[in-house]
């Protein structure tokens, strides 16, 4: 019988927690750092059903979070987004954030696999089912950004997201269609949108399928309605947005 090294290294032997760095079973997030994530993420509170986003409306005791799934924030009341849901993470606050900062501005892309299984973790809590096949597709990064750092977290994301869901992974269906002047951090809402529109182009998407569009943050969610919105003009049933972190209202520019 044959053991597979680096699977009975990682499962048997303490690695260190991508937050703390102490040691950690596997590599992932310690018990410690997962019980500040998760208070970051506000669990007392309601969350959008469609954008994922803490509402200003608290759990009582005998509620669930899923029990009030079907609420939406005002934003997504008055906008009637494309996209169909958002499952994330965690919060982007402390500390979540500075997992996404190591990841993108240290290059360390040895955290992907511990922060896909995060996200997996989230995404098997909701209760999803699907008519037909869904279909992972990481958003497209800048040819510059990927040249500066290496690698596209977003692809690198739905390739553990593939193994750990078990979901086909297609980068190639989504293209990136031009360059953007700016950084998407400096942007606003409506000029998020007018640059998501110039930005992304679908290559090809089967008709009835389920798109699950993989991202690492998602600030006003405009990136995600556009891309969904061609997706769906292209014939897709339904388009999920799979992020590791959603920032907070108090956060999010106007």
């Amino acid at each position: 019988m044959r053991w597979h090294t680096s699977r009975w290294w990682s499962e048997l032997l303490p690695l260190l927690c991508p937050l703390c760095e102490q040691a950690s079973l596997g590599g992932d997030v310690c018990e410690v750092c997962l019980d500040l994530l998760r208070g970051a993420r506000q669990p007392q509170l309601a969350r959008c059903g469609r954008c994922d986003i803490a509402l200003p409306t608290r759990l009582l005791n005998s509620q669930s979070a899923d029990s009030l799934i079907v609420l939406q924030c005002t934003q997504c009341t008055l906008t009637e987004p494309a996209f169909d849901r958002v499952v994330s993470a965690f919060d982007f606050s402390l500390p979540g954030d500075l997992l996404i900062h190591r990841i993108k501005a240290e290059k360390r892309l040895s955290l992907i696999p511990a922060m896909g299984r995060l996200l997996a973790e989230t995404y098997h809590q909701r209760d999803f089912s699907w008519s037909g096949p869904m279909v992972l597709v990481p958003v497209p990064a800048q040819a510059q950004s990927i040249k500066v750092r290496g690698f596209n977290p977003a692809t690198e994301l739905a390739k553990s997201l593939a193994k750990l869901l078990a979901l086909e992974n297609q980068p190639t269906w989504l293209s990136r269609r031009r360059v953007q002047p700016r950084r998407q951090a400096a942007l606003g809402r409506g000029q998020r949108l007018l640059a998501a529109s110039q930005a992304y182009a679908v290559r090809y998407c089967p008709p009835g399928t389920h798109i699950a569009i993989v991202d690492d943050v998602m600030t006003t969610g405009s990136t995600l309605h556009y891309i969904s919105r061609l997706f769906k003009r292209a014939g897709a049933a339904s388009v999920t947005g799979l992020v590791l972190a959603r920032t907070p209202a108090t956060q999010t520019p106007p």
